[in-house]
């Protein structure tokens, strides 16, 4: 495989990486933003008030948004396979 395909190949991986955790990092922002206001409008620094909603957005969003990884992680994989052999040498 030349080094052109094989720097093709790496840019697909690192942007499939990107598009897999951008639903559950966005679902964790908003949820850190939500909460920081939150916190900041009452002026309770409770440590649990900041996790507990993050960790829920974050579930909720691989839970959402988790067939949808599934399926774009295997139609990569599935794409790889037969080029895995070139891969080596």
């Amino acid at each position: 495989m030349s080094p052109e395909a094989l720097v093709g190949l790496a840019l697909q991986a690192l942007l499939l990486c990107f598009y897999l955790t951008l639903p559950a990092l966005a679902a964790i922002l908003l949820a850190a933003l939500l909460t920081g206001i939150f916190q900041a409008t009452t002026q309770l620094q409770d440590p649990a008030i900041g996790f507990v909603p993050k960790l829920l957005g974050g579930g909720l969003a691989l839970y959402l948004f988790g067939p949808w990884m599934l399926a774009v992680a295997s139609q990569f994989l599935q794409q790889l396979w037969p080029q895995m052999a070139s891969l080596g040498g």
